[in-house]
């Protein structure tokens, strides 16, 4: 066929496919121009536009008259400044939008975040819109408050610096609002002056903030459905005793000890009832669990920050902290661990102080296995002799703290590059291993890491010894394919796959 033949043909099919659509339109008429969204009940456009920051929720209004106010009728107003918004320009807006919302639709979510944290505590004008507008919500009745300032400024460094003034302090109407169902805050002051009526609050997170121990008791006292509780960053507190029997979730992260505050050094902590607890994050204070006999989940995944900033910094009260949390966390069944914890744990394990015997069904770690962290392991794993499920999320971020503490260098002076010695030594310790072991996933492997070996080396114990496994599941991080990487990829898991294997029931499993 030439070429003007083709090109005939190419018209020929063209013109009968216009054709063919034209007929089509002609037939349905109105099937082309309908608009299938403005065909939408009221409540489903409404319910859609609810999922939207009010400022994209109001641009909406542009797409025909029928959009033009259903934004003020969504239940859910979330104004976030972001770096587009001059302070002025943001509070103009958030005034103008509460002031057009229908005055007969309930609120039941507001959202407030907002920048430029020491310009709105410095004007009080501004300070007074903040409260107009939480004023607003809580005669809608909110029931799902975030409430946020961050500023310019590393928020950590502003915390610091200026902490006894850069913090908004919440009306004392917010503490009498009983519809809350969840309320959140960030450098938000807390002062109760009376009673808190929070009857069906279920979830409270508080970050930045400044609370005593009264205040806290108040809270809890007048929160009798609090469920989860959240402290981020939080200081003025040295006891935090838990007695309700509806919280079942305590979170702890990051707590701080200012230079200049005595009795703060250490943060006692008893909660006989709850049945999960999260402590994470760089620590300024050291921690003291008391009852904690209800638990079910725990998390432990903290560093502990010396004051000079150096999370390598070794201190033997460390160890001793870390052994009396253990000890109080022995009888749960699912514990995470992160790498922090490992690192001293290795160094106990090399000082011949094993870690305290546990009921572990389920154990998390968080870390790239690494020489420095291997002890640990060894060491939680011996004394895990019930342990079912092993996970381990692999996170390469998490480096090396103690490599210049002498235990290590004495204990690997003789060198072993992968690991694999460490396991050989090791291999008859492990009651687990022997009787419970079913269940391991690795997530996060990456074959090209630099410090893999380790991991591999890791692996291969578990199958040459886990004589009950039913299956072991390697989930490989998900990179941009090239060619050398996945060169690189095929000969690691032929070699894991080739790995002698304990149990006969083990099936080796892949996935991304």
């Amino acid at each position: 066929m030439d070429d003007t033949s083709h090109g005939r043909n190419t018209v020929v099919g063209a013109s009968c496919l216009a054709s063919t659509d034209g007929e089509r339109s002609r037939k349905n008429p109105r099937e082309s121009r309908v608009d299938r969204i403005s065909e939408l009940p009221d409540l489903v456009l409404v319910h859609i536009l609810s999922f939207l920051p009010m400022d994209a929720a109001i641009r909406t209004g542009v797409l025909s008259k029928r959009f033009a106010y259903k934004w003020a009728s969504t239940p859910n107003l979330v104004f976030d400044q972001d770096s587009e918004w001059e302070i002025d320009d943001f509070i103009t807006f958030v005034n103008r939008a509460l002031l057009l919302h229908d005055p007969n639709c309930k609120v039941q979510k507001f959202t407030i975040y907002m920048d430029c944290m020491d310009q709105v505590i410095e004007n009080s004008l501004q300070e007074d819109c903040v409260t107009l507008w939480l004023r607003f919500a809580t005669r809608k009745g909110v029931e799902k408050l975030n409430l946020g300032f961050n500023d310019e400024e590393d928020p950590l460094q502003l915390w610091e610096s200026r902490y006894d003034s850069y913090r908004y302090l919440l009306p004392q109407f917010i503490f009498r609002h009983s519809s809350f169902r969840k309320l959140a805050t960030r450098f938000c002051n807390f002062v109760t002056y009376g009673v808190v009526s929070w009857a069906w609050l279920k979830s409270l997170s508080i970050g930045y903030a400044e609370l005593n121990e009264e205040t806290i008791r108040n809270i809890l006292m007048g929160s009798p459905a609090l469920e989860c509780l959240e402290f981020h960053r939080c200081h003025g507190f040295a006891r935090i005793n838990i007695c309700s029997e509806s919280l079942k979730k305590l979170s702890i992260l990051e707590p701080w000890a200012p230079n200049d505050a005595e009795g703060e050094t250490v943060l006692e902590v008893s909660a006989p009832n709850i049945r999960s607890l999260e402590l994470s994050g760089n620590w300024e204070k050291m921690c003291r669990l008391l009852d904690m006999s209800s638990l079910v989940n725990a998390k432990l995944d903290i560093q502990m920050m010396h004051q000079d900033r150096n999370f390598q910094y070794f201190s033997e009260d460390y160890s001793n902290m870390l052994r009396e949390i253990l000890k109080h966390l022995s009888h749960v069944e699912n514990l995470t661990v992160g790498t922090w914890c490992l690192e001293v744990l290795s160094v106990l394990e090399m000082k011949s102080m094993p870690s305290p015997l546990s009921k572990h069904r389920y154990l998390i770690l968080n870390t790239l296995p690494k020489k420095w962290d291997l002890p640990g392991i060894a060491s939680l794993l011996k004394s895990s002799p019930d342990l079912e499920k092993l996970h381990i999320d692999v996170n390469p971020l998490n480096v090396l703290k103690f490599w210049e503490h002498q235990v290590f260098n004495n204990y690997y002076k003789h060198g072993d590059d992968h690991g694999e010695s460490f396991w050989e030594s090791e291999e008859k310790s492990f009651k687990c291993l022997l009787q419970n072991l079913k269940i391991i996933k690795i997530v996060g492997f990456d074959p090209g890491y630099c410090d893999i070996q380790f991991a591999i080396a890791f692996i291969e114990f578990l199958l040459k010894n886990a004589q009950v496994l039913e299956k072991m599941v390697i989930n490989v991080r998900k990179v941009k394919r090239q060619t050398s990487y996945a060169a690189q990829e095929l000969p690691v898991v032929q070699k894991l796959l080739s790995f002698t294997r304990a149990s006969p029931r083990a099936a080796v499993l892949f996935s991304k």
